[in-house]
């Protein structure tokens, strides 16, 4: 797939990668978008009871066989620093299946992070 189509075609089939956390707090910033812009579901990194705002599409192993059937066109991944070891997975499956991706840091390692000093 081209990597570097437009806006519009690369939402057309958009999916979240991330914990259910992580999901759930990406699900709930897409339901403030248009809907063209909304990701087609997320795969999560395990299950939860707590059900993020997405369509569970299935686990993060799951990536290989659904891009297979119907190719995603942008994969929108979000993985707490903790999962340092999955997160480089992840990113070599997806430079595998020639998937754009978007990375997003977690909330809690924006929070947890040292801040920056402007001009420092």
């Amino acid at each position: 797939p081209d990597q570097t189509c437009d806006s519009s075609s690369q939402w057309r089939r958009a999916v979240v990668i991330g914990t259910p956390a992580t999901a759930f707090a990406l699900g709930a910033q897409f339901e403030t978008m248009s809907a063209e812009r909304r990701p087609v579901g997320c795969l999560l990194t395990e299950h939860s009871l707590k059900q993020p705002l997405l369509t569970v599409l299935g686990d993060v192993d799951d990536l290989e066989r659904l891009h297979g059937a119907e190719p995603f066109s942008l994969a929108v991944v979000c993985l707490p620093s903790g999962l340092g070891s999955l997160a480089t997975r992840v990113r070599e499956r997806l430079r595998a299946l020639k998937l754009a991706a978007r990375w997003v840091p977690a909330l809690e390692d924006v929070v947890d992070a040292q801040p920056a000093i402007p001009g420092a």
